[in-house]
């Protein structure tokens, strides 16, 4: 009899281990849904997260385009100020004094951002001249306008750069 039952024990921890029971198999099945949706949640997280950055960056590095009309009313306040400004101007009468242009010259190119403040322009700018045909006039030494070349362009032809 001691025989039997060692034989009858052996049997049912084969069954066992060869046929699982419902209740093992659930606990499994529940403990990979939890796992798959621990996985969605956290991708999800994941995916808000970057989308939020993105925007944030976007938003903050948005640079804000003037429109044409602001633009225009700060030509000609830039006018104005070229005509009324005792330090700068050298416009009078809408007639351009060369002295006093070669000297704004010589100023906007060694002291750029003074002569910005000084005209009240946030941006670059560049100040050319034109015929009444529309031509662009080349000054005294040979430039394209006074101000900066690095953004503002006069027909493709960077500012302040030598006409050969």
């Amino acid at each position: 009899m001691k025989k039997r039952r060692i034989a009858s024990k052996k049997r049912t921890q084969g069954q066992a281990h060869s046929q699982p029971d419902a209740y093992t198999t659930f606990r499994g099945q529940e403990k990979m849904e939890r796992a798959q949706i621990w996985s969605i949640d956290v991708l999800l997280a994941v995916v808000i997260f970057i989308s939020i950055m993105i925007i944030f960056y976007v938003t903050i590095n948005a640079k804000e385009t003037p429109s044409l009309k602001d633009l225009q009313t700060e030509a000609k306040f830039i006018d104005a100020e070229l005509e009324k400004n005792e330090g700068i101007a050298f416009i009078e009468n809408d007639v351009v004094d060369s002295a006093k242009l070669d000297a704004f010259t010589q100023e906007a190119s060694v002291n750029y951002d003074d002569v910005k403040e000084e005209l009240g322009i946030v941006g670059d700018f560049c100040i050319y001249f034109e015929d009444e045909n529309g031509y662009l006039i080349v000054l005294e030494d040979n430039r394209t306008g006074i101000g900066t070349g690095e953004l503002v362009n006069i027909s493709d032809v960077p500012c302040g750069t030598p006409m050969p």
